[in-house]
């Protein structure tokens, strides 16, 4: 790692975005955080989280989040470790952090750390449409919620049902 990449800022695009299961790692070490886009990538659904893989087209929505120079060596192992990555063995990393160029809303390129699948990754999974994981994880929960609602209600139906009928054979 070079000097001047030790304080690239961070892109994020998943659980660590603000509001995510993950973002406790951020604690009050964020100084500056501005939309952003990755291109050229796609992100794909692993279940509870994403994973960013590097693609000829596509797009990825995310965040680009500055620390505290104070706070920026806990942060970063504190990423490294949530992520799987070994910067002695990226070879074996359940993720690999790499410094891509990022587009802010304004405009403006900025270089950041992205971590991304490896490069033997093969997504079968489901992409994630729009490169939006936060657009994608709400629509996700909200049609879980809507079937667990419909599960719950069906089910309510039956012991009902089934409460008559032991009633009606008495």
């Amino acid at each position: 790692m070079t000097k001047d990449e030790r304080q690239l800022p961070f892109f994020v695009y998943g659980t660590l975005l603000p509001g995510q299961p993950n973002a406790y790692v951020w604690g009050q070490s964020i100084v500056v955080q501005d939309k952003a886009t990755l291109t050229p990538g796609r992100l794909y659904d692993l279940g509870d989280y994403p994973i960013c893989v590097e693609t000829a087209d596509g797009l990825v929505h995310g965040l680009v989040i500055t620390v505290r120079t104070t706070d920026y060596d806990a942060v970063l192992a504190e990423l490294d470790a949530l992520e799987g990555y070994m910067p002695d063995r990226p070879d074996e990393s359940e993720y690999i952090r790499v410094s891509r160029k990022v587009q802010l809303e304004n405009g403006t390129a900025v270089t950041a750390w992205v971590y991304i699948a490896p490069p033997h990754f093969t997504p079968m999974l489901p992409m994630i449409p729009d490169g939006d994981w936060l657009a994608y994880a709400q629509y996700k929960g909200s049609r879980s919620d809507a079937w667990w609602q419909a599960f719950r209600r069906r089910l309510s139906a039956i012991q009902q049902q089934s409460a008559q009928q032991n009633t009606d054979e008495s």
